[in-house]
C-alpha cells in the first residue's frame, strides 16, 4: 500500500555505504595509537550497529507484509477476504480459557525508534484517522481498527466484517449517508492501503462498495462532497462519484497525465508515480474545489489547484491564500 509500503532499499544501502565510510575514516582521524580515537570507535560502531538492527527490523516488518513481491498485488486482500469468507463453518462452541485483559503494550519490547511500549497503550484501534458528526452521532476511523460509532454513551464496532480495517477518511453526505474511505492516508511504514469506498444508509448497520476497482489498493485522505458529488482525495489522484446511485465507476478528475498535470509526474527520487493528492475542499461562498498534490518528500507536480468547472487551474502559494 504504501505502495502499502513506502521505503527505499536503495536508501538503506545508501546509509550502509555512509556508515562504512565513517569507519574507514574513522581510525585516521583519531589516530591508531590513541585510546581516546578506538574509544571513540568503537562507541560509533556500537551506535552505528544499533541503527542497523533498527533498520534491518523495519525492513523484515515491510517484506513479511509484501512477500514474495515487494508490494501487495491490487485485488490480493480483496481475494483473500472473499476466501476467509467462503470457508465452511463448522458446529460447535468456544470457551475462554485466558482471564487476563488484553493489553497491547509489548512490555519486552523497547526500541525507541520502533516501538511505542510504554505508552500505556491496552485495548487500541490505532491512530484515529478520521472523525465525522451526524447530530449527535460521532463516526471514527481508524488506522487499522475500522470505523467506530458513538451514540447514547456507547462505542459501536461497524466495519469488523468489512474487507478492509484501515480507514482514512470518514463524511456523511446530506441525505445522513457514512462514507468510508479505506486505507490510512499517512504516509508511515505500517500505513496499509484500503479497496475502496463503502457507504451506508441506515447508520452503519449495512455497506455497500462504491463504485468497481478503480480505488483498490490506494489510501484515502479525505472525501468532500460538491454539486451532488462525492469527491475522494486518494494517493492515486482527485476522484469523483455520483453522490446516487452509488452504482458505476469512480472517474478520475486531478490525476497523472489528465491536464493539468503531466504524464511525467515524479515522486522523490524520480521514482514514477501517482500524483498523491493529500486533501480536498470545496469553497462555501463560491462552490469552487480546491485540492493539494502533496507527495510528501516532494513532487515536480506538488501543489495547489482550483477548479470551478472541473477545469484545473494550477495555484501558486501565497501567503494567506
Amino acid at each position: 500500500m504504501k505502495n502499502p509500503h513506502w521505503r527505499s532499499r536503495a536508501g538503506l544501502l545508501w546509509l550502509l555505504a555512509a556508515l562504512g565510510l565513517v569507519f574507514a575514516v574513522t581510525p585516521v582521524l583519531a589516530g591508531s595509537t590513541s585510546s581516546i580515537g578506538k574509544s571513540s570507535e568503537r562507541a560509533l560502531k556500537n551506535d552505528a550497529e544499533g541503527s542497523f538492527e533498527v533498520l534491518e527490523q523495519a525492513n523484515q516488518y515491510a517484506e513479511a507484509r509484501t512477500a514474495p513481491a515487494d508490494t501487495v498485488d491490487a485485488g490480493a486482500f480483496t481475494g483473500a477476504y472473499a476466501a476467509a469468507a467462503s470457508l465452511p463453518l463448522a458446529p460447535g462452541t468456544w470457551d475462554e480459557i485466558t482471564t487476563k485483559p488484553y493489553n497491547s503494550d509489548a512490555q519486552g519490547y523497547r526500541d525507541p525508534v520502533w516501538s511505542n511500549s510504554g505508552g500505556g497503550a491496552g485495548v487500541v484501534g490505532g491512530r484515529t484517522t478520521a472523525l465525522a458528526i451526524d447530530g449527535s452521532t460521532l463516526y471514527a476511523g481508524a488506522a487499522d481498527g475500522g470505523v467506530w460509532k458513538l451514540q447514547g454513551g456507547t462505542w459501536t464496532p461497524l466495519t469488523d466484517d468489512a474487507p478492509s480495517l484501515s480507514i482514512g477518511a470518514l463524511a456523511v453526505d446530506s441525505s445522513h449517508g457514512l462514507w468510508v474511505g479505506t486505507g490510512e492516508a499517512n504516509t508511515s511504514s505500517d500505513s496499509y492501503a484500503g479497496t475502496g469506498v463503502l457507504f451506508s444508509n441506515d447508520g452503519g448497520a449495512n455497506f455497500v462498495r462504491v463504485g468497481g476497482d478503480e480505488l483498490q489498493n490506494t489510501t484515502i485522505g479525505r472525501i468532500v462532497f460538491a454539486n451532488g458529488y462525492a469527491l475522494a482525495a486518494t494517493s492515486r489522484g482527485l476522484y469523483r462519484h455520483a453522490v446516487s446511485p452509488t452504482t458505476g465507476a469512480w472517474t478520475p478528475v486531478l490525476k497523472q497525465g489528465i491536464a493539468p498535470l503531466p504524464a511525467s509526474c515524479s515522486q522523490s527520487g524520480g521514482v514514477s508515480g501517482n500524483a498523491f493528492v493529500s486533501d480536498v475542499a470545496v469553497e462555501p461562498t463560491t462552490g469552487a474545489v480546491d485540492a493539494v498534490v502533496g507527495w510528501r518528500a516532494g513532487s515536480n507536480c506538488n501543489g495547489f489547484y482550483r477548479s470551478t468547472d472541473r477545469n484545473w487551474l494550477y495555484q501558486a502559494w501565497t501567503p494567506g491564500w
